[in-house]
């Protein structure tokens, strides 16, 4: 499992095309405000050099990191509870 975290800064902050390259990607979760999980057996590497070539400015900033879902801990809507649950059982 992948999380992705970014800041979009300055002009031309492209969200619908950020959004629709990261959903391209896997199975995903906009979990908070500027981050997704994302299930897919793409690299942390492969993640984000996709994004940056397709979608980020060069005063973006972005971290790809892979999670450990089972371990992981936070207070979150309901519906992206389902999905972590969901996802952590297939991941094991």
């Amino acid at each position: 499992m992948i999380l992705i975290s970014y800041d979009l800064n300055g002009n031309g902050k492209n969200y619908p095309g950020l959004f629709d390259a990261i959903q391209r990607l896997g199975d995903c979760c906009h979990c908070l405000k500027s981050s997704w999980l994302l299930y897919t057996n793409k690299t942390p590497k492969q993640v984000n050099d996709y994004l940056r070539l397709n979608c980020l400015n060069n005063d973006d900033h972005i971290y790809v990191t892979e999670t450990n879902l089972s371990t992981a801990v936070g207070w979150l809507p309901q519906e992206v509870c389902d999905w972590i649950k969901a996802h952590t059982l297939v991941y094991r």
